[in-house]
């Protein structure tokens, strides 16, 4: 879930590497839970991309705008 490999996963929750692949590549109900926690996850960042997009724009046009030639682009 956080980008780290299946023998990291592994490690971290103390299993064997063979474990967590039989579990990817073999039980649809497994699988079924970690796509809909990706989705959480994902749904999560979209969101807070979203929110930050406004300041953003702002700041961005800030900093076309600056009559500072160190911050202006």
């Amino acid at each position: 879930m956080a980008g780290k490999t299946q023998r990291e996963a592994a490690q971290e929750v103390g299993i064997a590497e063979e474990t967590v692949s039989r579990w990817v590549n073999g039980d649809a109900e497994f699988v079924a839970v970690l796509n809909a926690r990706r989705q959480e996850l994902w749904q999560a960042n979209a969101e807070k991309l979203r929110a930050l997009m406004a300041r953003a724009i702002d700041a961005l046009g800030d900093i076309l705008e600056s009559d500072d030639d160190t911050l202006r682009l």
